[in-house]
């Protein structure tokens, strides 16, 4: 924009459309305006043509009949389309201007206005428009009778609130489309200029864009990156606007994200309210709950059971949590299997690295408590073996497996077991640590038979691995007398480089008609 001392930067928008707010001047000036793309923060294309508008000069009007009818219901949008004809307007709306006339229930005058000066419409399409701006000037003269004289009057530019509300919330949405193309410094660039009147504008225009299942990372970072600061400058505004929003699927969301923002004033406080919300609606979910639970993690266990037996059972999911050097395991344990007992399950936020983060200390005691009763999901089995290896210790999970499945037979069914389950540790590197071939070869043979009573159709990691093929047959045989046919699951091909021939294996497994 050039207000007669050269170009100077007018604003960014990515809606057509934009109202230069600039106070008119006193005395008439030349306004001269043009306008460029941009991607990012650089320019593209070419700048378009100039267009020039002059403003300043005092802008007089007085409402006739005829212009009166062209006015919308509620009597603050003129309608000029009717006269583009004329005049030569372009079709479309331009804001009317209000008189204070106290003589506003006269009777109306006789005689239409005189138009002495037209509209003048600037409009610019694109993705950086610079908007409309009208000025006009409208001689009262013949308004009145001729016996009284002309009363001009001194008018500001008013525009109708419904239709005002109604452009900025397209440009909200309209920003909430770019918000996926946007960097982080973009993001916090916006959030920093945001008005905190259009926080809530935003936010409703992002819900409108996107249902709240359907939130990217990038909507998200920018959500609460406006929610952290509407919840620091005003936490009471915030909660009011969000119990408002409708749908219901659109408060309850909200309610969550405002919520997550208040846990960071107070996590006890935020916990509290967390809870009262889902008492009264169980679909009602916020991560105050984790975000409670992971607090107690660098405490103490008595902290970390306290907040457990409190939080509902369907929460957000969980992550690893961070534990302190004292943090007593074994107690919390105990706790889990006490709360384990009384409502046969754990809550979400139950952190998934707890044994992880108990094995890296103390592997046995650990193993000692993942059995099946005490199991969350997941292979629990095999986030104590990768809590082992974090002991820094090259090969440390194999050589614990080696020396824990000879202790005793309990041990040997909890470790076969979870080494199948989530393929365990390194078989060959347990193979290794064994002390002969003959323990090898009878961990090899249970952990086949596993295999095959969970209909498991790989057992590369196995048969293959065994001392000779005489030992396969055996584990072959096993498999038979437990109703097992692996006729259709292990080719000759196969079979045939184990030093396994196709009588011995019909012999075990006698082809059927069809075979």
């Amino acid at each position: 924009m050039n207000r007669s001392s050269g170009y100077t930067p007018l604003t960014y928008d990515t809606t057509p459309g934009d109202t230069d707010t600039t106070p008119l001047p006193a005395t008439p000036v030349k306004l001269i305006y043009k306008a460029i793309y941009r991607i990012g923060d650089s320019q593209t294309g070419q700048w378009s043509a100039e267009t020039a508008i002059t403003v300043g000069a005092e802008i007089l009007f007085v409402r006739s009949p005829a212009l009166r009818a062209s006015c919308s219901p509620n009597k603050d949008a003129l309608k000029i389309s009717d006269f583009h004809e004329k005049k030569g307007i372009a079709k479309g709306y331009l804001y009317s201007l209000d008189l204070p006339n106290t003589r506003s229930h006269e009777p109306p005058p006789t005689q239409a206005p005189m138009i002495k000066n037209p509209f003048l419409l600037l409009i610019f399409v694109g993705s950086a428009g610079l908007g409309w701006f009208g000025h006009q000037r409208v001689s009262a003269t013949n308004l009145q009778p001729t016996t009284q004289p002309s009363q001009p009057r001194h008018l500001e530019r008013k525009s109708s609130p419904k239709r005002a509300q109604d452009t900025h919330e397209k440009k909200m949405r309209g920003f909430a489309r770019q918000i996926p193309l946007l960097d982080n410094n973009e993001q916090e660039t916006f959030c920093e200029n945001l008005a905190p009147q259009d926080r809530g504008t935003l936010i409703e225009a992002m819900l409108k864009e996107t249902s709240p299942s359907g939130f990217k990372f990038e909507q998200y970072r920018l959500l609460h990156q406006v929610l952290s600061r509407w919840v620091t400058e005003d936490p009471q505004g915030a909660w009011a606007w969000c119990q408002h929003l409708t749908p219901e699927a659109s408060r309850r969301f909200m309610t969550g994200q405002v919520l997550d923002e208040l846990g960071k004033q107070d996590l006890n406080e935020a916990l509290a309210m967390h809870l009262k919300l889902h008492a009264i609606d169980p679909k009602f979910k916020s991560d105050v709950p984790r975000h409670a639970l992971e607090a107690t993690t660098t405490k103490s266990a008595l902290d970390f059971l306290e907040v457990l037996n409190k939080i509902p059972l369907d929460g957000e999911g969980t992550t690893d949590f961070e534990f302190a050097k004292d943090f007593d395991f074994q107690q919390a344990a105990d706790g889990v299997t006490a709360l384990l007992a009384k409502q046969h399950a754990l809550p979400d936020e139950f952190p998934m690295n707890f044994i992880k983060s108990w094995a890296e200390r103390d592997p046995d005691a650990a193993f000692a408590w993942t059995k099946p009763e005490n199991q969350r999901g997941g292979n629990q089995f095999q986030y104590l073996l990768e809590g082992i290896e974090k002991q820094g210790i090259p090969g440390a999970a194999s050589a614990w497996v080696a020396r824990k499945i000879e202790e005793s037979e309990e041990s040997r069914r909890l470790i076969i077991n979870g080494m199948f389950d989530g393929s365990g540790a390194n078989i060959a590197g347990v193979l290794k640590a064994l002390p002969d071939s003959q323990s090898a070869d009878r961990f090899l043979t249970e952990l086949f038979a596993e295999q095959t009573r969970e209909f498991s159709q790989d057992f590369s990691t196995t048969l293959p691995a065994m001392s000779s093929p005489q030992v396969r047959l055996e584990a072959l045989a096993q498999a038979k007398k437990n109703g097992v046919d692996l006729t259709k699951l292990i080719p000759q091909s196969e079979y045939q480089t184990w030093g396994i021939t196709k009588q011995q294996f019909e012999a075990i497994f006698p082809p059927t008609a069809g075979n």
